[in-house]
């Protein structure tokens, strides 16, 4: 119900904006592999995020999430992931992580992923629910790992996997090359 992607149009400040991007993507793909720990506050979320982005000097001034709406409305109160959030997170939380990069007059930069929390034995896992892809345009690959790398295409081949019954044979040929076998 409530996602961002950006796509790459025009070249103007490409590398500044294929820097933040990949590092956006990075903070999610490195949430999604901690494991937190149990009744964990938002805040602590939040601060994971920023103080990770911040070692690249990336910076936004929105709060990092939200939870996502069942009764009308998109941006539900709880658990609002911010710094000053009270909130703890609990099992089954449905939510947003969309940390950002704006530079003004330049450009600005979302990656919105829905997240629901996992309870495990010894803590919360923040599973992505989300199935849209990324823009490969916008990463550069010098800065991926092999993990990250493995967890993009794992992720697109999870997307394919979802919505191949649903797509041409145009738009299946069109996501193996540009989106898993690119990677």
């Amino acid at each position: 119900t409530d996602i961002t992607r950006v796509i790459k149009i025009g070249t103007k400040k490409l590398p500044i904006v294929k820097y933040s991007y990949t590092y956006l993507l990075k903070s999610l793909i490195k949430i999604e592999k901690k494991i937190f720990p149990k009744n964990i506050r938002a805040s602590e979320i939040d601060l994971f995020i920023r103080n990770y982005l911040s070692k690249f000097k990336i910076y936004y001034s929105h709060g990092t999430g939200h939870g996502v709406g069942n009764f009308g409305d998109v941006h539900e109160r709880y658990p609002i992931i911010s710094q000053r959030s009270k909130d703890l997170l609990t099992n089954n939380n449905l939510f947003s992580i969309e940390p950002g990069h704006y530079v003004e007059g330049q450009f600005g930069l979302r990656i919105e992923n829905l997240y629901v929390t996992e309870n495990l034995n010894n803590g919360l896992k923040l599973k992505n629910i989300t199935l849209v892809p990324y823009d490969l345009n916008l990463v550069d690959f010098k800065l991926i790992s092999n993990y990250e790398r493995k967890y993009i295409k794992r992720y697109h081949k999870k997307i394919y996997e979802t919505l191949q019954p649903r797509l041409s044979n145009e738009h299946k040929k069109y996501f193996l090359t540009n989106l898993i076998n690119k990677i």
